[in-house]
C-alpha cells in the first residue's frame, strides 16, 4: 500500500467521523463544515503532483500547472485559513 492510499484512507475515516458527529460542534463550525472539507479534499489530490510533479514521466510541476491553477490553490488555502480562524475564534467564547 502506498503512502498517498494510507493517508487517503486515514482522511476518509476522519472525515467518515466528523460527519457522523458534526452534531456535536458548535454552529458556526456545523455551517462551515462542508466547504473545509470540499476545499481540503481538492488541495490533498493535486499535493503530490505539487510537490513533485509528475514522476513516472518526469514532468515537473511547472509544466502541470497553469498560473491560474496556482492562484486558485492559493486562494483556497487563505479561505481554509479564514476559516480555521473564525473556528477558533469561536471556540474561544
Amino acid at each position: 500500500m502506498t503512502t498517498r492510499k494510507i493517508a487517503r484512507d486515514y482522511l476518509g475515516k476522519v472525515e467518515a467521523r466528523l460527519v457522523r458527529h458534526i452534531d456535536r460542534f458548535p454552529p458556526a463550525w456545523q455551517q462551515h463544515a462542508s466547504e473545509i472539507r470540499e476545499l481540503s479534499a481538492r488541495l490533498f489530490e493535486e499535493r503530490g503532483h505539487a510537490f513533485y510533479g509528475d514522476e513516472d514521466d518526469l514532468v515537473p510541476p511547472s509544466d502541470l500547472f497553469e498560473r491560474s491553477e496556482a492562484e486558485e490553490a492559493i486562494g483556497a488555502v487563505e479561505r481554509l485559513l479564514g476559516l480555521y480562524r473564525l473556528l477558533l475564534d469561536t471556540a474561544k467564547d
